[in-house]
């Protein structure tokens, strides 16, 4: 009987009362001699043990230690995995910036004068990297003249073409000019 027994405190007593409870059983759940957590019953009349009782809570015991356990295994594989997956994310962003920088390359070759060297397949964004990167330079070194130097891109079709006009107007209006290398007949 809760309202009697002097291992329970007042504040727990009126929660109890407020509850219209007036018998509890607290049930441990224990791991290698350290509490995870309990199971609280309550009874709303008065209530006596049976041995029967004694057994079945130990058993539920048993179950409810394994299931809290295992919840919280279970949390820290989550925690693990969404740090793993963040850690994952960081690395991706920072290969691809790394990519762009390196898909770009800006060379000051000296006074007012970058080249940029392009390789490869140049799709809409790669040209849109393409156009920043030789504006920020252009900013960066006061550039009045930009070598495009285009021998390595594969293959310049209209789209590739357009955005690599549109990157020369922008140069022009930052004041600089754009001298373009290495169109083949092809």
């Amino acid at each position: 009987d809760i309202t009697q027994d002097n291992r329970v405190d007042d504040n727990a007593r009126q929660v109890f009362a407020a509850s219209g409870h007036n018998a509890t059983a607290v049930v441990p759940l224990r791991q290698a001699a350290r509490w995870i957590g309990c199971l609280v019953f309550s009874w709303k009349s008065t209530h006596q043990w049976a041995e029967q009782e004694t057994e079945l809570y130990q058993i539920l015991m048993g179950m409810g230690t394994s299931a809290v356990e295992n919840w919280r295994l279970l949390l820290k594989q989550q925690q693990a995995l969404e740090e793993r997956e963040r850690w994952q994310q960081q690395v991706i962003d920072q290969q691809q910036a790394t990519l762009k920088q390196l898909s770009t390359p800006v060379i000051p070759l000296f006074e007012g004068v970058i080249l940029l060297p392009l390789i490869g397949t140049i799709d809409t964004g790669r040209a849109e990297n393409i156009r920043r990167s030789m504006l920020a330079h252009i900013t960066q070194y006061g550039a009045q003249y930009v070598l495009l130097d285009v021998t390595g891109v594969e293959d310049i079709d209209m789209d590739v073409a357009q955005h690599i006009n549109r990157a020369v107007q922008a140069a022009q209006l930052k004041g600089a000019q754009t001298v373009m290398t290495g169109i083949s007949e092809q």
